[in-house]
């Protein structure tokens, strides 16, 4: 095959562009990028935030997220958010930050010692009004977290806890 010949340029052409692909894998898979396009950059990390997560952590960060199961969207737009928001904490930090989410009523055995146990750590339910041809049902939520850092655990309550009616709005206020 000649050099100037089309099918040789071709050839090189394709070689050239299946070279970029994979430096550009390569990169991608090093180094972690998001672009936040908000006005207020609400989904950036600080400098600080960054410099912990890479820098500081010195033992292993367990979340335990208390929002899984059947709920309506903006109730799992909340869940996505947070998953988001956790997925990017590990790609700063590595293996030293670990999630799961957890249906406290998936076990209706050990669903009330486990309800009691997130009620003793300050977590409360909320209770979410769901209106559908015609019929309203009620869904508990335990919209909260458990953070074990070694010997220290803290919980996050993300939505009002108590005996009212959770809307989309007040999931917005928290978003």
């Amino acid at each position: 095959m000649k050099r100037n010949s089309p099918k040789f340029r071709h050839i090189l052409e394709v070689l050239i562009a299946i070279a970029l692909i994979i430096v550009i894998n390569i990169i991608g898979n090093v180094k972690f990028a998001r672009l936040d396009l908000t006005e207020d950059k609400l989904h950036t990390l600080s400098p600080k935030t960054i410099d912990f997560l890479e820098n500081e952590i010195d033992q292993v960060i367990n979340i335990e997220i208390y929002l899984d199961g059947e709920f309506p969207a903006f109730i799992q737009k909340l869940k996505n958010t947070i998953k988001e928001k956790i997925e990017e904490f590990q790609a700063y930090a590595g293996k030293k930050v670990k999630f799961r989410f957890i249906n406290p009523n998936e076990d209706k055995e050990l669903a009330n010692e486990l309800k009691q146990q997130l009620a003793e750590l300050g977590l409360y339910p909320s209770f979410i009004l769901s209106k559908e041809e015609g019929s309203e049902e009620f869904t508990e939520i335990w919209a909260g977290a458990k953070i074990l850092y070694g010997e220290k655990q803290q919980a996050i309550q993300f939505l009002p806890g108590g005996n009212f009616l959770v809307s989309p709005a007040h999931v917005n206020e928290c978003n």
